[in-house]
């Protein structure tokens, strides 16, 4: 059995090293561009579930994805560092949201108000002072998107079973997914494109979302 995989972000590389490892088959990875030039490289990699649906699922992938940069920051791995994080509101945040007691309080999750006087230290701003009552503070994993990237690219090039295909042309529709599929001997495929999905599945519905 073999796969192909289309998208070179941390999903696609994320999902083609889980197709590998947990389906022990040959994987085809299929991407426009190079992993340290997709959106992923920009991202800022910190961990919080945002507003994503359905939180049910969610809150799943989240505490099982805590878990594991956990583990590599326990290891001492230089990819993940926990810092600080503060997010604020008003009312709407007087409780604490389910996600705040993942792995047994493992975030140090705290509601507080703006006057707590360690978050008067934290934070300098006074404008964020003054306008907002509430916090949400917590320590949370934060990835070095880059250095997991290429660490997750190098592996996947340097494996034996895995063929990387990076061309610069993006497919232009499904017809020619499958025509490349068919054409590496794949029985089935996995689209990671992201916001390239609204180019190839014609969907002006996807936008970016923080």
């Amino acid at each position: 059995m073999k796969g192909l995989v289309v998208g070179g972000g941390i999903i696609g590389l994320s999902v083609a090293t889980e197709v590998r490892k947990r389906l022990d088959c040959e994987v085809v990875l299929y991407s426009p561009q190079h992993p340290l030039e997709t959106t992923s490289a920009g991202a800022g990699g910190l961990w919080m579930p945002f507003h994503c649906e359905p939180m049910e699922l969610v809150n799943v992938w989240s505490e099982e994805t805590l878990a594991y940069l956990l583990q590599l920051h326990e290891l001492g791995d230089s990819v993940v560092e926990i810092l600080p994080a503060f997010q604020f509101g008003g009312t709407d945040m007087e409780n604490a949201p389910k996600w705040a007691n993942h792995l047994n309080g493992a975030l140090n999750f705290k509601v507080t108000a703006t006057s707590d006087p360690s978050v008067k230290e934290a934070i300098t701003s006074e404008y964020i002072l003054e306008n907002y009552s509430k916090v949400w503070k917590f320590d949370t994993p934060v990835i070095n998107s880059p250095k997991y990237l290429e660490r997750l690219y190098n592996r996947l090039k340097d494996d034996s079973q895995t063929e990387v295909c990076l061309n610069g042309k993006p497919f232009e529709d499904l017809d020619e997914v499958e025509a490349f599929a068919r054409s590496k001997g794949c029985s089935f495929v996995v689209n990671c494109t992201g916001l390239g999905s609204k180019r190839l599945l014609k969907d002006d519905e996807v936008v970016p979302a923080r």
